[in-house]
């Protein structure tokens, strides 16, 4: 997650600046005035299933907040905005769920992401202990590669529980790392984007510290927050991710994800 954990969506991960070379699980573009596309190197945390979900009503069972059901497909909204040049731009990433098949002794469910033409795949496991990832494979990849599991919902998802993920920053000027507390707020949220009006929603809040040190010039003090909101029936709908530092070379900025649609 970082929930990419978030994550997490995520979760959902990358863009390379000018060589288009894409990093699984959330990508993100900056398209400044219509010029020239710049990809950018990002690692996007798609939280806690920041992430997809099942039919759910109140008494909605864990795998519901992340469907992994063949076909289903999700169309986001991605925008940047980042304080300390002034980069602003917005992409559209489009989510689907592929056939299930098996990898490294488990059955994974594969993830077609695609953003400006770029695909690229995650595979994702469920069993008790959660859903989570267990490889990517970029559009340069010949095969998936095998990553440590990044978990997106960890089960049992219960109001008021906390687990911590480590990753790395996405809205400053490098990627450091930082360690991230999550918590589960509510699943009584409301939340409105384009695709429509969500209810009873469940809602993840990420908060994390970190130090960058830039030598003579001294440390930046980085402090992040992640909120990610999951609808019944639907899964991840919203996402907004915030980092501030008190360090001009380290800057600051926000990625916010929000569902234009979903089809089953």
């Amino acid at each position: 997650m970082i929930k990419t954990v978030s994550s997490v969506l995520i979760m959902m991960r990358v863009l390379e600046k000018t060589t288009c070379e894409v990093y699984p699980k959330f990508s993100l573009i900056n398209s400044a005035s219509k010029r020239r596309i710049a990809l950018r190197k990002k690692t996007i945390f798609i939280l806690p299933a920041v992430i997809l979900m099942f039919f759910v009503s109140c008494n909605s069972t864990d795998n519901s907040y992340y469907p992994l059901k063949e076909n289903l497909e999700w169309n986001y909204l991605v925008s940047n905005n980042s304080s300390i040049i002034g980069e602003e731009g917005s992409l559209k990433m489009t989510v689907t769920n592929m056939p299930k098949r098996e990898m490294n002794g488990k059955t994974v469910t594969p993830q077609k992401v695609t953003v400006n033409g770029i695909i690229l795949f995650n595979f994702y496991v469920e069993d008790q202990s959660g859903i989570y990832s267990i490889a990517q494979q970029t559009f340069n990849s010949p095969e998936p590669v095998i990553t440590k599991p990044d978990y997106l919902l960890h089960f049992p998802i219960e109001i008021g529980s906390t687990y911590e993920e480590k990753g790395k920053t996405q809205a400053l000027t490098t990627n450091i790392p930082i360690k991230v507390l999550f918590k589960v707020e509510s699943n009584k949220e409301t939340v409105t984007v384009p695709a429509g009006t969500f209810e009873n929603c469940l809602k993840i809040r990420g908060v994390g510290d970190s130090i960058q040190n830039h030598g003579i010039l001294g440390k930046a003090k980085i402090h992040a927050e992640y909120l990610f909101w999951y609808a019944p029936g639907i899964g991840l709908i919203k996402a907004v991710i915030t980092e501030k530092s008190n360090h001009l070379m380290s800057g600051g900025g926000s990625l916010t994800t929000q569902l234009e649609s979903f089809k089953k």
